[in-house]
């Protein structure tokens, strides 16, 4: 028998009710003996101080009032036995007189200390009754006590609860003995009558089992007229109506496993009348409006499409599939009919397949495309014109160097593109892998100034780098990051006019290091800002192509950033110039090293 079903659950419940109830009068029983030996202790004391101690003599010494209460006294208060002690005290001054066990055995000044940790021994000095029920312990021993200020003088009780323990010992050993009795009798009888509990219970259970197997067979009988004998008719019903119940079921089975198949799409279940059954949440998101789902001749009117339902349903038309645009997105739209066990329709499935992705991506990849055939066409072209010419005879040497020249810069060009493009490709594919180094930015970014120095200088620009002399180290591929300092430095210095100024400024985040290329130049319009990093765009095509550019300086830069965990952004306003952020780490990240 498992010991997580009912019947255990009820042996165990009727084992924690007997030991609950047990400790519960063990507890009162406890409570009660030491109420009782209290409450006698106070009585013997106020009763004892109403009767002997109240017209005591003011002139009466401290000393002869200990003898009379070690003579008399100690009689009237019941203090006789050796687990009360009473201790008189001088508020004036300060003396100390007790029969106590521990005060005879100990020096003065200790056993003083200890009765100022009694609360009813400090409220008696202060003039007031100590008379609340607080436990003491003193040498291991615990107490009750009891304080009384006469006269200038503290009486204080001490009652230990050594006279009573022995009892309250011997009462814990009988509850202990009757509660193993009581454990062992609970036991059996928990366990009797969870079993007449749970037998019936057990066979509903085997029913059930076998009902999920399909097997109905015969009705369970019923036994009693109580609530188990009621739950057994009841599941005699259901297990009738269940069988009634399932070609339903299986309809059902039907549509909902159509519905899942299509469910990480955009889909609406309408039944034969063309009203709405179902409606997931990404077709939600794509219609928006609920009253363009509410019916399907709304849907079809919605989506701008010529097809009447009762074609779909009849299956005048099947398959039905056509790409539908809703706010500025393509989707597929493809029209099923779904059907009952015996082939009859019930009702459409309409399923909205978004190819806004797919479609972006062929306009990239034509664009891309035609891209490249307009760069490579150019170059081509004067490489085609020019050696045509030669081919023709040109008698004058020089002009045949120059055309020879402007074959190998052509050349040039379409090898730079050509590198660029590879290059983007290994980053696509994620084959290209960076050589880090520890990197000296200072010197990477004065080196990279001075290169295009000269270049400045030609155009009358003035160029210069500033960054922090204690500007640390970086993780990073010396050659990649120098391609990328070369080619926004270069960018400045182009796009500058003369008079103009190209600044790097370099300084030390917290984990990173942030460069700053600016300048004063031509500027960069706010539309043309989002896409400056897209491949083979450019600003002004006529001008960049003049300057020697390919549209890819910027998309290699930013994906060698990205590959070192940086960040790259522009802003730009026109004909002020342009400022290039570049945030790089210090270190590399866990995920970069492995």
């Amino acid at each position: 028998m498992a010991f997580h079903s009912i019947q255990w659950r009820l042996v165990v419940f009727i084992f924690i009710i007997a030991i609950c109830i047990i400790l519960t009068i063990g507890v009162i029983l406890n409570n009660r003996i030491d109420d009782f030996y209290y409450t006698q202790f106070v009585e013997d004391i106020e009763e004892g101080f109403s009767e002997h101690l109240v017209n005591l003599s003011d002139s009466i010494t401290l000393d002869e009032l200990y003898d009379r209460f070690n003579d008399t006294y100690i009689h009237a208060l019941r203090l006789y036995n050796e687990n009360k002690s009473f201790t008189l005290v001088d508020v004036k001054t300060n003396r100390v007189r007790s029969n106590d066990p521990h005060f005879l055995q100990i020096d003065e000044t200790e056993f003083i200390n200890s009765l100022f940790l009694s609360d009813n021994f400090m409220a008696a000095m202060a003039g007031e009754n100590g008379n609340k029920k607080l436990t003491g312990s003193d040498n291991n021993r615990e107490f009750y006590d009891y304080a009384i200020n006469r006269r200038g003088v503290v009486y204080y009780f001490r009652y230990y609860k050594d006279e009573w323990k022995l009892m309250i010992n011997d009462l814990t050993g009988i509850l202990v003995s009757t509660l193993v009795v009581s454990l062992a009798v609970s036991l059996l009888l928990g366990f009797l009558l969870a079993k007449y509990i749970t037998r019936p219970i057990n066979s509903i259970m085997r029913k059930a089992e076998s009902i999920a197997y399909g097997n109905f067979g015969r009705q369970l009988p019923v036994a009693s007229n109580d609530e188990i004998g009621r739950l057994t008719h009841v599941f005699n019903d259901m297990s009738a109506s269940l069988k009634e119940k399932l070609d339903t079921i299986a309809r059902e089975k039907n549509k909902v496993e159509t519905i899942l198949n299509f469910m990480s799409e955009g889909v609406l279940a309408f039944d034969m009348e063309g009203q709405i059954m179902h409606v997931n949440p990404a077709a939600r998101e794509i219609i928006c409006d609920e009253k363009y789902c509410c019916n399907l001749k709304a849907l079809i009117d919605f989506l701008e499409i010529s097809i009447k339902p009762e074609d779909i349903l009849n299956e005048t038309v099947t398959n039905y599939e056509k790409n539908v645009h809703i706010d500025d997105k393509t989707y597929r739209l493809n029209f099923v009919v779904f059907k009952n066990e015996y082939k009859n329709p019930e009702g459409i499935i309409v399923v909205l397949v978004d190819l806004t992705k797919q479609t972006m991506l062929d306009e990239m990849r034509k664009e891309f495309v035609a891209n490249v055939s307009h760069e490579l066409k150019t170059p081509l072209s004067s490489v085609k014109m020019y050696t045509e010419t030669l081919l023709a005879g040109v008698d004058d040497p020089a002009l045949t160097e120059k055309y020879l020249r402007v074959i190998d810069n052509e050349a040039d060009r379409m090898t730079r593109m050509v590198k660029d493009l590879l290059l983007l490709s290994r980053f696509d594919y994620k084959k290209l892998t960076l050589d880090y180094a520890k990197v000296n930015l200072i010197k990477l970014i004065n080196d990279c100034v001075e290169h295009l120095r000269q270049e400045a200088i030609k155009k009358g620009l003035t160029i210069e780098a500033d960054s922090s002399p204690d500007l640390p180290f970086i993780e990073g591929d010396p050659f990649r990051l120098e391609q990328v300092l070369v080619n926004i430095i270069g960018n400045a210095v182009k796009y500058t006019p003369s008079g103009g100024y190209v600044k790097v400024i370099t300084r030390a985040l917290e984990n990173d290091v942030m460069i700053k290329v600016i300048d004063n130049g031509i500027g960069i319009p706010k539309k043309d800002l989002p896409r400056v990093f897209d491949r083979f765009h450019r600003v002004d095509k006529a001008r960049s192509r003049d300057l020697g550019g390919s549209g890819l300086g910027l998309s290699i830069a930013k994906e060698i950033v990205d590959a070192h965990g940086g960040k790259i952004d522009i802003s730009s306003v026109v004909n002020k110039g342009t400022e290039v952020r570049i945030i790089l780490p210090i270190e590399r990240s866990e995920g970069e090293k492995e």
